[in-house]
């Protein structure tokens, strides 16, 4: 792990990126990344992945969507932020919502949200930065 964090770089990833896949740590996505899924998602205007490199290698990522309404104005959503957990608690995570922040700015979004646990306390902190004062809300998953 570098001990300058300087020197890891945020890219917002486009297609022709697959170079930044080659070698990702644990924990920075759910499960494997499949190619066809990665275009399929970066082929879409209305979603975004920033990755952060230490050199080759991605050690976090965060992955956003618009949501664009018929009556309100853009919304952005968090879907996930991961990070290795050898590169947590030094601003890295901070520093990839920061980039997602931007883009959907880009795109007229004027709010924000996402959901995390409630025993997410690390994600909590990142989040916190932004919105010191969360909502209680109910989620609902099902299959389809």
């Amino acid at each position: 792990m570098a001990e300058d964090l300087a020197s890891i770089a945020i890219h917002r990833v486009n297609r022709g990126d697959d170079h930044l896949f080659r070698s990702i740590l644990p924990e920075v996505f759910d499960h494997l990344v499949e190619p066809d899924k990665l275009d399929a998602h970066l082929a879409s205007h209305t979603h975004f992945l920033a990755v952060a490199m230490d050199g080759d290698t991605m050690v976090a990522m965060v992955m956003a969507n618009l949501h664009l309404h018929p009556d309100k104005p853009n919304e952005l959503y968090i879907d996930e932020l991961g990070t290795n957990p050898d590169y947590r608690n030094r601003g890295i995570g901070t520093r990839l919502m920061k980039e997602a922040v931007t883009w959907g700015r880009e795109h007229g979004c004027t709010s924000c949200w996402l959901g995390t646990e409630t025993d997410n306390v690390e994600a909590q902190a990142v989040y916190r930065k932004w919105q010191p004062n969360p909502e209680e809300i109910l989620m609902f998953e099902f299959d389809l």
